[in-house]
């Protein structure tokens, strides 16, 4: 993206020690309270997804490596040559879904 960029994210947390990180209020003191009353029902899960593929390395977040940089209202991704690592693709997405819907290690073990 171009600078200059609105983003919700107004947050760094900065620290030579990641413990100092997970034990920061920071988020939790800047999110409004939860508006959900009982949250006795939500429980930890996995989570199995196109977006862990992107994070882990094997895909990526880019459409194409033609544009190191993105200028809104300039920039023409219709002439840009797919990269073919894009990991948020339909052909992808059907492939996590129909593992979830099964068992996960059969499709990825």
């Amino acid at each position: 993206m171009q600078a200059p960029a609105t983003s919700p994210w107004r947050t760094i947390i900065v620290s030579d020690d990641a413990r100092e990180i997970l034990a920061s209020k920071m988020t939790y003191n800047l999110n409004e309270p939860s508006k959900i009353q009982n949250t006795s029902w939500i429980k930890p899960t996995k989570y199995v997804g196109v977006w862990w593929e992107m994070i882990s390395g094997k895909r990526s977040w880019s459409y194409t490596n033609e544009f190191p940089s993105v200028q809104l209202g300039i920039t023409d991704f219709s002439k840009a040559k797919p990269n073919g690592t894009h990991g948020a693709t339909t052909a992808n997405v059907k492939k996590y879904r129909f593992c979830c819907k099964t068992w996960f290690w059969r499709c990825f073990g």
